[in-house]
């Protein structure tokens, strides 16, 4: 089945990247908030910023806490590769595509701003066990982008409608951190 711009199938692809950013944003912050509960903190789940309510204890806390976002992203990304090898489904390619996106995002906006860098859950883990800085968020995206090409090649997806997928992905998530930064 091919894509066509006046088809719903396309329309519906667009709509389940719109639902796999969604996804992928609640389950990220679920992962903090779980494993921060897990440690006896009281945590505070909002929409793009879990946090501790009060400061953690010991440094290994901080990293396990941070550690429970990315655990997240890995079980979706697992799971959805699973499904769409199984199934062969192109539509839920986009659960694939945010959570590239989503750890890409941020070293990108750190070259202009390092604090950001600084903060991501991969470099306090590379920091805390001693791991060369760029193991930790390199070996995750080998292993996002890998996942990613398999499960187009799996699929039959163009690579234009894959790059198409991919930015759409990153567009609604500007968007919708845009607005509800300006809405906070």
């Amino acid at each position: 089945m091919k894509f066509r711009s006046s088809d719903l199938s396309l329309k519906l692809f667009f709509a389940l990247i719109i639902a796999a950013v969604l996804l992928t944003l609640f389950l990220y912050d679920a992962g903090y908030y779980l494993a921060g509960s897990g440690l006896g903190y009281e945590m505070e789940f909002e929409f793009l910023g879990t946090r501790a309510v009060e400061n953690y204890e010991t440094e290994y806390d901080r990293v396990f806490t941070a550690a429970g976002g990315l655990i997240a992203l890995i079980f979706q990304i697992l799971l959805f590769y699973t499904i769409i090898f199984l199934s062969g489904s192109r539509y839920l390619l986009g659960f694939l595509f945010f959570p590239l996106v989503y750890r890409v995002l941020p070293y990108l906006i750190g070259l202009i701003n390092y604090d950001i860098i600084t903060s991501q859950s991969e470099y306090l883990i590379s920091i805390y066990y001693g791991l060369p800085l760029w193991l930790m968020p390199g070996g995750m995206l080998i292993i996002f982008v890998v996942l990613n090409i398999h499960a187009r090649f799996i699929t039959g997806l163009s690579w234009k409608r894959f790059f198409q997928g991919i930015l759409f992905s990153l567009l609604t998530a500007v968007m919708l951190m845009l607005g509800i930064n300006f809405l906070s």
